[in-house]
C-alpha cells in the first residue's frame, strides 16, 4: 500500500512537503446518515438526514446525492435533509454521497425498513455513527449502532463490524465498539446487525483519520495561519506579576503538521505562584498547549 512519509530537511534548507493521493485520502469529508422514523408504513414520509456530514475543517458539505434504494431516481440536493415515501414494505439500502466545497466526495448508508401491516415480522433497521468524526492514528474511535433495532423496536442481537482498514472483522453482542487506526486515510466502516429472527441489515459511515492531531479549539478557521507563541516573565519582585511577551528571535515557534490544511497548535503557559519570593520554587505549566 502507498503511504505518506516525511523526511526532515537538512539544516539551512527550507522543508519541502509532498503527499500521495491514495484510496484512503485523509482529506475526504466525513459522511453519516440517519432516518426518522426507522420503520414507517408504506406511503409514510421518511426524513433522511445527512447533516452530520462535514468537510475536513468541520464545515457543512455543499451537495448531497440521495439514493433511496427503491428504484426511484437519485435525488440531488443542496441541503442535507430530504423526505421520501416508499410505496411498498420491505428493506431498502439508502446511500448518500456528500461533496464538500473542494469537490471531494464520501459515502454513508443505512438500511431503511418499511413495515408490512399484514405481516408481524419485518426486517431490522441499521443505523451507525462514530465519535470523533476526525481522528488521528492510534486514537480510539467509538462506533455506535445502538439506534438499530428489530421490527418490534427491540435491540438487535449481534453486530458484525468491518472497520475498512483490512483488520479482521469483529462480532459483538452489544451495539458499541472501539477501534484504533494505524494509518491516516478515509475508511468505509460497515456494521451488519442481526435481529432475534436472524434477519440482517447494514449501515456505514466514512471515518476520517488525519495525519495530525485534530485542532479542538474551534472550527472554520482559515488554514495557513501563523504559529502560536506563548511565554511569560517571572519576576523576583513579589509586587510585580508575570506578563505575556513575544519569543526571542532565536527561539523555535510551535508548529504541527505536514500539510498546510492542518492548523498550528495552541500554545499556552502559566506559573504558580505568579509573585514568588527569591529562592522560592516556581511551577511552570504548559499542559494546556494542544
Amino acid at each position: 500500500k502507498e503511504t505518506n512519509s516525511y523526511v526532515p530537511p537538512q539544516q539551512g534548507t527550507k522543508p519541502a512537503y509532498a503527499w500521495l493521493r491514495t484510496k484512503q485520502d485523509p482529506t475526504l469529508p466525513y459522511a453519516a446518515v440517519q432516518s426518522t422514523p426507522n420503520d414507517p408504513l408504506p406511503s409514510q414520509p421518511v426524513r433522511i438526514d445527512a447533516s452530520e456530514s462535514v468537510d475536513r475543517l468541520g464545515n457543512p458539505c455543499q451537495n448531497f446525492v440521495f439514493d433511496f434504494g427503491d428504484g426511484t431516481p437519485p435525488l440531488v440536493s443542496p441541503t442535507p435533509v430530504v423526505n421520501h415515501a416508499y410505496d411498498k414494505p420491505g428493506s431498502y439500502p439508502v446511500r448518500v454521497t456528500v461533496t464538500d466545497r473542494e469537490g471531494k466526495k464520501a459515502n454513508a448508508s443505512l438500511t431503511q425498513s418499511v413495515k408490512d401491516p399484514k405481516q408481524a415480522i419485518g426486517p431490522p433497521t441499521a443505523i451507525l455513527s462514530s465519535q470523533p468524526k476526525d481522528t488521528f492514528p492510534h486514537e480510539v474511535v467509538n462506533f455506535d449502532a445502538s439506534k438499530s433495532h428489530d421490527a418490534d423496536g427491540m435491540p438487535c442481537k449481534s453486530f458484525l463490524w468491518d472497520f475498512g482498514d483490512g483488520t479482521p472483522k469483529e462480532t459483538t453482542t452489544g451495539p458499541l465498539t472501539q477501534h484504533k487506526y494505524a494509518k491516516i486515510g478515509s475508511y468505509p466502516v460497515v456494521v451488519q446487525v442481526t435481529d432475534k429472527h436472524g434477519q440482517n441489515a447494514s449501515a456505514s459511515v466514512q471515518q476520517r483519520v488525519s495525519p495530525d492531531v485534530p485542532y479542538k479549539g474551534g472550527k472554520n478557521i482559515t488554514p495557513g495561519t501563523k504559529p502560536a507563541y506563548a511565554s511569560l516573565t517571572q519576576k523576583k519582585n513579589p509586587i510585580n506579576s508575570f506578563h505575556n511577551e513575544a519569543p526571542q528571535d532565536k527561539t523555535t515557534p510551535a508548529r504541527t503538521g505536514l500539510t498546510q490544511h492542518h492548523l498550528p497548535p495552541y500554545a499556552g503557559v502559566r506559573s504558580t505562584p505568579t509573585n514568588a519570593l527569591p529562592q522560592q520554587n516556581v511551577l511552570f505549566d504548559a499542559s494546556e498547549s494542544q
